[in-house]
Parts: structure tokens; C-alpha cells; sequence
């Protein structure tokens, strides 16, 4: 899973992702579809409610957000009730997603913190979270799996993990390729046309941000997460794992197409700590 980087890649990826999300923190919604669309938003909002479901009713659940953007996940949670600490990296990514708390009039219930994620794991390692969740945002580490193990160490005892938005790593037919290419070009065409419509100015902003770093901030956007050694490592730790792969493209009907061939690039990763599993909480190096 690790990727060979040396030197001070690491601080360079830091960076990397603190000028992008900077960048598209103003229009990361819109050219971000699944945010957007319904039917995404509901799948969204069912692994929501299976991640709380495990804890049969219980209230105020704390939640911690890891890489909470604009607020994906952490206004679900907010919504059902829970206590959610989100931690990102981009000071307007946070802006963005506290307006969203707000308006939401869960202020007194949502803490927002500007941090490094991986330096704010290990400072914090005291602090325990009933659920620890993150969307889209696993794919951002130079070690995946390192920070997984930091969340493990900040979970209850019956904690529970949720991922989702996460890219697997496999190989793909010519077909998908092709499909996936049109629907970015398809995308980036409705983009102009809603620039265009209000006025705003998108397109300046995302020329921006295909010009600034984001091959270096998204390790693995590309190529995606390789499966079997997180889930490897979430059982050692005693959990039990419920991988789900969808399909997600940016419009219904180009997701619709990759369905139909039977490819399914994205995946949601749900663990639940075993209540027989006694596994050291104190995973943190």
C-alpha cells in the first residue's frame, strides 16, 4: 500500500492539498456532483444511518469527520442528532462547511478545527469518538492505511468507521474509460453553461485549480486504493468489515451506462469493533 516517496514528499502533498482545497472551496459543491444529486445523496445518507444503526438507538453519538470539506458528512450526522468534530486541512473548506452547520442551527453541536489531519490524530490521541468517518478523503495520504490505524487508536470500544466516496484500485474495460472521459467533458460543459447562466465565474476557478497541485494532493486519486490490505488491516484490529461498491459518475445517465457494463469504481467501507475484541485502542505509533 505505501507508496515509495522520499524526502519531504510528505510536506509536499501537505501543501499540495491546502492550496486546491483552498482554491475550490468556493465551487468544490459544484463540480462535485455527488454532492449535489439526489439519488447519490441518498445512498450517502443510507451508510449514514447503517453506521448508526449499530448503536441501536443511542444519543448523542460523537462523531469525528476526518477531512469534512464542505460538510458531506458532517451535516448528516448533525441531523440525526450526534456531536461531530470535523478536522481539514483548508481554512475555506472549514468556512464553507461551518456556514452549512449553521444554517443547519447546529452550532452548539459541531466543533471545527484547521489542522494537518495526520499531525491532529497524534496530538489528540487521547480523545475517543463513538464513530470516525471521512468522505473522499483517504485517497489524500501517502499511507492510507497508517492513518486508519490512528483512527482505530481514537475509536470506544464498540466504535464504528465509515469511508465512503473512495476509488478502488483495479483494472477497468476500454469502455468505462471512454464513458468516464465524456462524462467529465459533459460535466465540464454544464459547468460553462451554469457560469454562463449566473454569472458566477467557475470556470476562472477551475482553470485554477487544474493548473495548481492536484495530481500531488490526490496520491491516489487515480489509480485508487488498494482494498484488501485496508480491510487486512481493520480485521487484525478485530473489526468487522462491510465493503460496498457502487457506481458514481457525475450525471445519472453515464452512471447508469458504467452500471450496465458492471463496473463499480467506488467504494464505501463500514467496520464495526467487534464487542468480544478487547484490540489495545491505543493504535497511535
Amino acid at each position: 500500500m505505501e507508496k515509495d516517496i522520499r524526502g519531504n514528499e510528505a510536506e509536499r502533498v501537505k501543501e499540495a492539498n491546502i492550496r486546491v482545497h483552498d482554491i475550490e472551496a468556493e465551487i468544490y459543491d459544484q463540480i462535485h456532483p455527488y454532492i449535489r444529486r439526489s439519488f447519490a445523496q441518498n445512498r450517502y445518507q443510507r451508510f449514514v444511518n447503517n453506521a448508526l444503526g449499530l448503536f441501536y438507538g443511542r444519543e448523542d453519538i460523537s462523531v469525528l469527520d476526518i477531512g469534512c470539506g464542505t460538510g458531506h458528512l458532517t451535516t448528516k450526522f448533525l441531523k440525526k442528532g450526534c456531536v461531530v468534530t470535523g478536522v481539514d486541512i483548508s481554512q475555506q473548506m472549514m468556512e464553507v462547511c461551518k456556514k452549512k452547520v449553521n444554517d443547519l442551527g447546529s452550532k452548539n453541536r459541531f466543533k471545527g478545527i484547521v489542522s494537518d489531519i495526520d499531525d491532529w490524530l497524534v496530538a489528540n490521541r487521547d480523545l475517543r469518538f463513538d464513530v470516525i468517518c471521512g468522505s473522499s478523503v483517504l485517497h489524500h495520504f501517502i499511507d492510507p492505511n497508517a492513518i486508519l490505524k490512528k483512527c482505530i487508536g481514537l475509536l470506544n470500544n464498540n466504535g464504528v468507521l465509515l469511508f465512503v466516496h473512495e476509488r478502488w484500485k483495479g483494472r477497468v474495460p476500454k469502455i468505462y474509460t471512454v464513458l468516464d472521459w465524456f462524462d467529465g467533458r459533459a460535466a465540464r460543459f454544464k459547468l460553462k453553461l451554469e457560469a454562463k447562466l449566473t454569472g458566477k465565474n467557475f470556470m476562472q476557478t477551475l482553470e485554477q485549480i487544474e493548473s495548481s497541485d492536484m495530481d500531488i494532493a490526490e496520491v491516489y486519486g487515480r489509480e485508487g486504493l488498494e482494498i484488501v490490505p485496508i480491510k487486512k488491516t481493520l480485521i487484525d484490529y478485530g473489526f468487522n468489515v462491510e465493503l460496498k461498491k457502487y457506481t458514481l459518475q457525475r450525471f445519472l445517465i453515464t452512471t447508469c451506462l458504467v452500471a450496465l457494463i458492471g463496473v463499480k469504481k467506488n467504494f464505501c467501507l463500514l467496520a464495526h469493533r467487534r464487542l468480544e475484541s478487547h484490540t489495545d485502542t491505543s493504535a497511535n505509533p
